[in-house]
């Protein structure tokens, strides 16, 4: 930084410091993306604290997994909300096939 009086925010060129903390319970997430046989279940849950937005949480449930051989299919919805100085949830459908040859 320079010298003397400046008009940036010290924390212009860096975020300001911050803690971020969460608990994540998960059970097969990998078959978001990974091949299987069948389709078969996952999700995730999490909970978290900023230290400057405050707490959160975040829910993930979906199916992935091959519908006809070489192939895989995922597809789920996913849940979150932070709390705090900038409250706001997000919403996600998702789907995607993939074949393989």
């Amino acid at each position: 930084m320079p010298a003397g009086p400046t008009t940036f925010a010290s924390y212009f060129f860096l975020p300001p410091p911050f803690t971020l903390w969460g608990l994540t319970l998960s059970s097969r997430t990998a078959l978001e993306e990974t091949d299987s046989r069948g389709l078969k279940p996952f999700w995730a849950l999490t909970l978290s604290r900023h230290s400057e937005d405050g707490f959160g949480y975040d829910a993930l449930l979906g199916v992935g997994g091959s519908l006809v051989g070489a192939d895989h299919a995922g597809f789920g919805v996913e849940w979150a909300r932070a709390q705090g100085t900038q409250p706001g949830s997000t919403r996600r459908v998702f789907f995607h096939y993939r074949h393989d040859f």
